[in-house]
Formats: structure tokens, sequence, C-alpha cells
């Protein structure tokens, strides 16, 4: 059932990004498609779904056990002691148009440890400008290329910024606001895979990171957090994948927070890949703030795993800063997959584009949110949200609600679209009747409606890893780890990284 709405009422506290109570009242554009009922304000300010029961986490002593082990400094036993206590008490959702969307009944993470100790995974050696880090149950590696400087790019890892300590540790500890959102405080408590990169000013070559988290451990829990600072007129493309290298029955869990701060007139490329086995938890959050004329595109494939929950905020904060996330997702069996996405335009001639497309198959459900917010004071803005869903069976569930909230009247450019539908039986019977068999048909079309958003990256390769990773899915396995990943054959394209000439501002807003 559609239900489409528009909601007018004086000012709340949006998120972390409050909005002054001597503004006027907002005006905010909320279109739901595929919710199963009208959805009513009651039914939105409720705290959990109805009938959902209660999600059980991790005991509340871990955090002090892991500074225990590692023997951590005041500073950050502390820092993980607050955001614990950040966590117990922030709610799943607090913008109150998307609490319906909060799926997190019945997880169990209660006997997840941190703790865990194992044997090193094998490491891919790094290529040429390369640099490489291996998160696993032994602890974190970093193997850097020949051909990468030292002095330009530099990476610190836990142990070296825990013993070096000072405002570098303070910076580190508070990036990406932790205290305000769940699961970035979840993430705080429990890290014990850190991550600086630092890439100087000025260093204008391509700097090439993957970070590469493999789970092996039963009951495992492993959270990253990392922090990017890409220097003025620097390049970076940063990789994350995560995989599982033995399956085990019982859950496991995956907390990854990733904050990029970007200089001005950088470039950044950050891709997820996220295809670990069936039984994996896993939480993504991604924040990011610009400088002048940074350009970042955010890209997440997320085909695999039990839950998946990713949230990313990213804030336009100075003139001609550009944002592009692109999200795919596919699952199957009761696998459920949960997307937000939300970019604040804070300065003049900034631009922001968000496309989201998944594919639910047997009983997986997928919910997909957006929001678009405009400052009052800005001008010269394109914004655009785009959410799809196709659903392969009957019992497979999708929510899409994508949301514009517009302060602002001047020079504005801001749309959306929005979808649940089925399969079109239309295509599949014209590939059937040029001799495709039902099952190769449908997976097709499939891939043709998720790679049509890779498609619009920077990047060469993107389609190529998303047919081989559906190709695994299709076939009822899962891709394991085997030293060397999928995503080494990555690279930016022949634009120099820039988005292409119909990808960008409309010249009439860019000299208006």
């Amino acid at each position: 059932m559609r239900d489409r709405r528009t909601f007018v009422h004086a000012p709340l506290g949006y998120g972390d990004m409050p909005v002054p109570s001597s503004r006027p009242p907002r005006v905010v554009l909320f279109v739901g498609v595929g919710l199963e009922e009208t959805v009513t304000d009651a039914e939105m300010d409720a705290p959990v779904p109805s009938g959902a029961r209660k999600a059980q986490w991790f005991p509340d002593y871990v955090p002090s056990e892991i500074s225990d082990k590692f023997q951590e400094p005041g500073e950050v036993r502390k820092a993980r002691e607050v955001a614990l206590q950040a966590f117990l008490s922030l709610p799943a959702e607090k913008d109150p148009l998307y609490k319906k969307y909060a799926h997190l009944g019945s997880l169990d993470l209660s006997k997840m440890t941190p703790l865990g100790v194992g044997s090193p995974v094998l490491a891919p050696e790094p290529s040429s400008e390369e640099i490489v880090v291996i998160h696993d149950s032994s602890g974190t590696r970093v193997l850097r290329s020949p051909g990468v400087s030292p002095a330009a790019v530099e990476v610190w890892t836990r142990e070296e910024m825990a013993k070096k300590g000072g405002e570098a540790l303070t910076d580190f500890l508070s990036s990406g606001e932790p205290l305000v959102e769940k699961f970035r405080a979840m993430n705080l408590s429990l890290a014990t895979h850190w991550t600086l990169v630092k890439v100087k000013d000025g260093y204008e070559r391509p700097v090439r990171i993957r970070e590469i988290s493999v789970l092996t451990e039963e009951n495992q829990a492993l959270s990253v957090k990392r922090l990017i600072l890409p220097g003025r007129r620097s390049r970076v493309f940063h990789i994350e994948e995560v995989y599982s290298h033995s399956p085990h029955p019982s859950p496991r869990l995956y907390s990854s927070s990733s904050t990029i701060r970007a200089g001005g007139d950088s470039e950044v490329i950050a891709w997820t890949n996220h295809s670990p086995d069936a039984q994996t938890v896993a939480f993504f959050d991604r924040y990011l703030t610009t400088a002048e004329n940074a350009h970042v595109h955010w890209m997440f494939s997320g085909v695999d795993g039990s839950r998946t929950t990713l949230r990313n905020l990213s804030r336009l904060e100075r003139r001609g800063a550009e944002v592009t996330d692109l999200e795919v997702f596919f699952a199957d069996q009761d696998q459920s997959c949960a997307s937000s996405v939300r970019i604040l335009h804070d300065a003049d001639d900034t631009r922001g584009q968000s496309i989201t497309r998944g594919v639910f198959r047997d009983r997986a459900r997928g919910t997909i949110t957006g929001m678009m917010q405009i400052d009052p004071s800005v001008k010269k803005i394109y914004s655009y949200l785009s959410e799809h869903a196709m659903l392969l069976s009957k019992t497979a569930r999708a929510e899409t609600a994508p949301g514009m909230e517009i302060h602002s009247s001047n020079d504005v450019k801001a749309s959306h679209s929005s979808s649940v539908a089925p399969l079109d039986p239309e295509r599949l019977f014209y590939l059937e009747s040029r001799g495709f068999t039902e099952a190769l048909a449908t997976r097709e079309i499939v891939e043709g409606f998720l790679s049509s958003v890779l498609a619009k990256s920077p990047l060469d390769g993107t389609e190529s890893v998303l047919s081989d990773l559906l190709d695994r899915r299709w076939g009822g396995t899962h891709t394991s780890w085997d030293g060397k990943g999928l995503t080494a054959r990555l690279t930016p394209g022949t634009a120099l990284w820039k988005a292409s000439a119909e990808e960008r501002f409309d010249e009439k807003l860019r000299t208006a």
C-alpha cells in the first residue's frame, strides 16, 4: 500500500543536527512506499514496532574488559565508559519520521566477545602505491608498499595512538560525534581495531588504502573505528572489505565506524564491500565533513550477512563541496538490510545525491530511508534522493521512505524518486522468449537493476565485482576470504576521479 503525506509541524531536534527554536515551522516532504498500513502519528512516536521482541545487547562489563586487557590509558577507558552509557540510553532511531523503520527486535548479541584470540589470516601483498590494513582476531597489521611515502601518508593503529596520547588521541576518540548516535556509541565502546590515516596537504599522488576485516572465530565481535584525513588537494581511494573465513552456525558481529574529514579541493572515493557469511550481524556508520570544493564518493555493496544496518551522514559545510552516495543490497532467506542516508547542505553551491537499490527474495526484508536537509541561508543547491527496491517473492518485504527538509528557496533544485515493486513480468517474458530460463532471466534482470547504480561511480571494475558476488549468492554459496579478496581489480577511472559532466551541477546554478 502506498502512503504519501506532507508533514507541517513545529521545529524539532533533528537527529544530531538540532534545529534552533527561532526557525519557522518546517515543511517536510515524506514519502513512504511499501507500507503495509497507513502510518499514524502515534505509530511514528512508538519506540519499537508493535509485537517486536527487545534486542539483547552485549554485557555492560565488556568495554572495561577491553581496557583491562590492553592496559589502556585513563582517557580511553573513560571514553569507552561514556560511550557505553550513551549506547544504552539512546534509541535505535531518534527521528520520529523514521522510528517505524527501526527493526531490531529479536536481535541477540549477548554472547558476542571482542576479546577472542586467533591465528592471523593470509594477507595480500600491497600493489604499487598501496597500503593494506588487515583486521582479524589476532589484531591489526599494516603492510605498506615502498611506493607510499611514510612522511606523506601516515597510518596509526590502536597501540600506536594509545601510546602516543595527546591531542591526536583525543581527536580520534571524539571523531564522528560518537555520543549522539546509538551505533556510533556502540562502536567506540567495543572498538579493538583502530585506524588513523592522514594524507598531508598538497600530496597529489593517488593514495590507495585497502582495509580488510576477516571474521574467523565463533561468537566473534570485530569492531573497527577509523578516521581518514585527506589533506588539501589530495586524492584518496579507500576500500573497506568484510569477509568470513570459517563459517559458524552462531552469529558474529561486525561494527564499523568511518569518519572522513575531506580537505579543501580533495577527492575521496570510499568503497565498502560487505560479503561475510549468512550469520554475521553488521552495523556500519559513516560520517563526512567537507572543506571547500571537496568531492567525496561513498559506495556500498552489501550482498550477504544476517542483518546489515548502514547509516551515512554527510555534512557539506563549505562552498563547492559535493557528495555522491551509491548503495546496492541483495538479501534472501531471512536476511535483512536497513540503510539510512542523510545529507546536510550547510553551504552555498553544494551538491548531494544518494542512489540506493535493493533486491529481496524468500523472506528477506529491506528498509531504505533518506533525508536531504537544506539550510535556510544557502543557495545554489542541487540535491537528489533515489530509493528503489525489487521483490522476487511474495514473502519478501521492503519499505522506502525518502524525505526532504527544504528551508531555502534560493536557487534550489531538489527531487526524489522511490518505488517498491515485484519483478517486471514483461521483462521476464522478453528474456524467456529468447531462450533464457526463468532463473537465468531473473538473475540477469537483478544484476542490471543493481549494476546501473555502480555504473555511476568513478571506479572501473565495480560491475565485475558485483557480478562475481551475485554468482556466488545465486548459487547458494558465500564469499570466503582467500587471502586475495575481490576488490584488487578496482581502480579510479580515466576521468581523474571527477564526476562526469552530466552528473555535476546545472550550469545555470553554477553561474547564477
